[in-house]
């Protein structure tokens, strides 16, 4: 799914997936791993529309970076 803030991304994508757990995960770190922000390009190489984000990452991946930033 595309989430046109980070914010939004993280907060769907992140904390809805870890619920009662997300306080004790560091989001912005797993944001970092997980989300790329994409954009569409025209021919001449140029940005059109506007970028968004997205998980890029398998699922496996996901609960690897979520196990890396749990805190405490």
């Amino acid at each position: 799914m595309r989430y046109y803030s980070k914010t939004e991304a993280a907060a769907h994508e992140i904390v809805e997936a870890l619920g009662e757990y997300a306080g004790q995960h560091d989001i912005d770190a797993i944001a970092d791993e997980v989300l790329t922000m994409r954009h569409t390009e025209n021919e001449a190489g140029q940005t059109v529309g506007d970028p968004w984000y997205e998980v890029t990452v398998s699922e496996n991946e996901f609960w690897d970076s979520v196990g890396r930033h749990a805190i405490g």
